[in-house]
């Protein structure tokens, strides 16, 4: 008799993986273990006083709507602030109990499983099956440990969330943060049998723009392009060309999400190249603010595919994709690399370049 097969949709309500773990997983069926994963690293300690206040510092503003952060404490007294719209959730550490709190009010007050340092890792994610109805996703583990997790009803989405650290007054107590350049969450990610991991972790990771590759070591690095030092200046390449192919050069980039729309013009572009527009479509941005950002960086992506050249220099080990190199015509990020080598001759590293335009770090 024939059979029929229905959809259906699981879920089992388990928080949001962020990005870094969703390469994990995929990495586990490729046989990587380590991975490295850009971020911003700071650095402060100072002893407690035993008197003041909470106060907030080393704010960063203007997250989009998922975050996962990580900070390390050697001391006791720190926390960390989210404030999404109208309302500051708080979570604070004194070393023997800790707190979650809405607006001042208390949602969760226990234990902490350790007394005295620790690692700890924040993520807030938004969840929304319509443009009607969101939650805010909170969890919070320490050493691995979850801590708490916890869902508050949003009648609107969150565009961004600002957050800062933090402590007594008067003393700093937090050290070694990390928020990673793909700080974001990840609903869902899927690989089929006999499916390379690749393709699995590439459609999981679609539109975020992120790039990723396997270093000589083994080792994959993920990163999203931003501004960099120059790794290398060249004075004098063996050789060096450049080209220009302006057929997917846009200068009016109108970037569509799943909602809501945003333009980004090159005013620079379209006085050499003429008004050259180009639509895109991103479902996984939700707020104008995403779309904006989004369409800045495709007209980034666009000018820097543009402009291409070749060289050929003394060989060079070290080069990675995306490094910034310097020659006499300008910055390039290298795309490609191989070598030759020549008896008598030694080698030389060609390279495969694209304009840089991530500007100065």
């Amino acid at each position: 008799m024939p059979v029929t097969y229905a959809d259906f949709n699981v879920n089992n309500r388990s928080h949001s993986l962020p990005i870094e773990d969703l390469f994990k997983f995929y990495g586990s069926f490729s046989n990587i273990g380590n991975y490295k994963f850009d971020s911003f690293i700071g650095s402060a300690t100072g002893q407690f006083s035993g008197a003041g206040s909470w106060e907030k510092v080393s704010a960063r503003q203007n997250i989009p709507n998922s975050v996962t952060f990580y900070y390390s404490v050697n001391q006791y007294h720190s926390g960390v602030s989210l404030a999404i719209l109208e309302d500051d959730y708080q979570f604070r550490w004194d070393g023997t109990l800790y707190r979650f709190t809405k607006n001042g009010s208390d949602l969760y007050v226990d234990e902490c499983p350790t007394s005295g340092g620790g690692d700890f890792t924040v993520s807030c994610d938004l969840i929304g099956f319509n443009d009607v109805d969101y939650w805010r996703t909170f969890s919070i583990w320490i050493n691995d440990h979850l801590l708490f997790s916890f869902v508050d009803y949003s009648a609107i989405a969150h565009p961004v969330i600002d957050v800062s650290f933090l402590k007594h007054t008067g003393v700093v107590v937090y050290t070694n943060i990390r928020i990673p350049e793909l700080c974001q969450t990840s609903e869902y990610g899927s690989i089929d049998p006999g499916e390379f991991p690749y393709s699995g972790l590439s459609r999981a990771i679609e539109g975020r723009s992120i790039d990723f590759f396997v270093r000589y070591d083994g080792t994959l690095y993920a990163f999203k392009k931003k501004a960099v030092l120059s790794s290398w200046e060249f004075d004098d390449p063996f050789q060096f060309a450049t080209s220009t192919n302006i057929a997917e050069l846009a200068t009016h980039v109108r970037m569509v999400g799943a909602y809501v729309w945003a333009d980004a013009i090159s005013s620079g572009l379209i006085r050499s190249y003429g008004h050259r527009f180009r639509e895109e479509n991103n479902p996984m941005l939700f707020t104008e603010a995403e779309c904006l950002a989004s369409a800045k960086r495709f007209l980034l992506e666009s000018e820097s595919t543009t402009f291409s050249a070749e060289a050929s220099v003394d060989h060079q080990l070290f080069l990675e994709r995306y490094d910034r190199v310097s020659f006499a015509a300008g910055d390039y990020s290298v795309v490609r690399q191989s070598a030759t080598y020549k008896l008598g001759e030694g080698a030389n590293s060609n390279l495969g370049l694209i304009k840089y335009v991530w500007g100065t770090p």
